[in-house]
C-alpha cells in the first residue's frame, strides 16, 4: 500500500496528478463497470486500474485524459501493483 499526499503518483503505466477542482458540467461522465470506475485496462491479461464507483466519479477530458473526482478516501487498485490511497479531490 502507498498512502501519499504528493501531487504526482504512478501505478504501473498510469500516472495520476492532483489538480484544482473543476466544473464537470460540460464533461462526459464515464459509466462504472461492475461497481468500479476503470482508469485503464491492461494490454493482455484483462487487469485494470480502478476505484470503487460509490466513492468516485470519472469524466473524459479529452482523448487521453480523464478527471477522477474522489468523494471519499479510496484505494486505486490493480491486480499486479500495490494500491494507492487517494484523498478526496480531483485527479
Amino acid at each position: 500500500m502507498k498512502k501519499t499526499n504528493n501531487h504526482h503518483m504512478r501505478q504501473g503505466d498510469v500516472g495520476i496528478c492532483k489538480t484544482k477542482s473543476r466544473n464537470v458540467a460540460q464533461l462526459t461522465r464515464i459509466n462504472a463497470v461492475n461497481g468500479r470506475n476503470i482508469l485503464a485496462y491492461g494490454e493482455a491479461a484483462g487487469h485494470h486500474h480502478s476505484v470503487v464507483a460509490d466513492k468516485t466519479e470519472l469524466y473524459q477530458l479529452n482523448a487521453q485524459t480523464m478527471l477522477l473526482r474522489v468523494l471519499d478516501e479510496v484505494e486505486l487498485e490493480h491486480q499486479e501493483h500495490a494500491f494507492i490511497v487517494l484523498a478526496p479531490g480531483d485527479y
